[in-house]
C-alpha cells in the first residue's frame, strides 16, 4: 500500500509531468495563431524557462485544485500566477469564470458562495486597477449582466462586494467594452430596462435617451441582426409613443 510520501510524490510528478508538457510548448517554436486559442502556451512563449515553468507549475496546480472543486485555493493560485504575469486578461477571465459561474452555484454555505463571488469579481477588477482594457470590462459586463437571471444568489452576492446595483455597474463596463455583438446586445437590454423603469417612473426624457443610447449600441448590428434589432427596440418604443413621447423624432440639439 503506497504511504503519504509515495502519494506526494505521485501527485508531485504529475505537477512535473504537466509542467514539462507546457513548458515543451512555450519552447517550440510557436504558429501564428489567436491567443485565445492557448492563452497560457501564447503567455508564455516570449519568457525564459526559469519563469516558464514556475508559471507552468501553477498553472498544472491550479487545474488540479478545481477537479477537486477547492475554488478559493485555486482562486489564490491563479493569482500567484498572475503575480508572475499581470497582464494574462485571458487567465484572469477564465479563472473569474470558473469561480462565479462554475464553483460558486455549488458552494457550500452562504459564507464560501458569497467568497467565490466576490473572488471571482476581484480578479477582473484588479485587472481593470492595473490597466484600462476593454476585454476585460466586457468580461465583467457580461458577467454581470448574464448571471443575474441565472444564479439566483448571485445578485445579492454580487451587489454586497460592488457595494452598488448590479445592472448600472455592468452598463458601465459594457459602454467601456470591445463592443462585440454580444456585449452590445446585452448592452442594450439593459438600457431598455433601465429606460421602462424611467418611464414607469414618470421620467420620459431618461427613457427617451436610454432608448435612443440602446438603438446606436445595435446599429452596427444592424446588417445582420435586423430582426434582433427591431425587437429588441420596439417594445420601449411602443411604450414612449402611448405616453407622447415620440422616440424617432430628431434630437433638439440636431434641428
Amino acid at each position: 500500500m503506497m504511504g503519504a510520501g509515495g502519494a506526494g510524490a505521485r501527485r508531485l510528478g504529475g505537477l512535473l509531468g504537466a509542467a514539462a508538457l507546457v513548458l515543451a510548448g512555450s519552447l517550440a517554436p510557436q504558429r501564428p495563431e489567436p491567443a485565445r486559442a492557448e492563452p497560457l502556451a501564447a503567455a508564455l512563449a516570449p519568457l525564459g524557462p526559469l519563469k516558464s515553468l514556475a508559471s507552468a507549475l501553477l498553472w498544472a496546480q491550479l487545474l488540479a485544485e478545481q477537479q477537486r472543486s477547492e475554488g478559493l485555493r485555486a482562486a489564490a493560485l491563479g493569482r500567484a500566477l498572475l503575480e508572475l504575469h499581470p497582464d494574462l486578461e485571458v487567465v484572469r477571465e477564465y479563472l473569474a469564470n470558473q469561480l462565479v459561474v462554475t464553483e460558486a452555484p455549488r458552494a457550500g454555505g452562504d459564507a464560501r458562495r458569497a467568497a467565490l463571488v466576490a473572488a471571482g469579481l476581484a480578479l477582473l477588477e484588479d485587472g481593470l486597477l492595473l490597466r484600462e482594457s476593454p476585454a476585460l470590462h466586457g468580461a465583467l459586463g457580461r458577467l454581470l449582466a448574464t448571471q443575474r437571471s441565472g444564479n439566483p444568489h448571485f445578485r445579492a452576492d454580487a451587489e454586497a462586494w460592488l457595494g452598488d446595483e448590479l445592472e448600472p455597474v455592468a452598463v458601465r463596463h459594457l459602454r467601456r467594452s470591445e463592443g462585440s455583438p454580444l456585449d452590445r446586445v446585452l448592452l442594450a437590454g439593459l438600457l431598455l430596462e433601465a429606460g421602462e423603469r424611467a418611464l414607469a417612473a414618470g421620467d420620459g426624457a431618461a427613457a427617451l435617451r436610454d432608448w435612443r443610447e440602446a438603438r446606436a449600441t445595435l446599429e452596427p448590428l444592424r446588417s445582420t441582426e435586423d430582426a434582433l434589432v427591431d425587437q429588441q427596440l420596439e417594445g420601449l418604443a411602443g411604450a414612449l409613443q402611448a405616453a407622447g413621447v415620440d422616440p424617432w423624432a430628431a434630437p433638439a440639439e440636431d434641428r
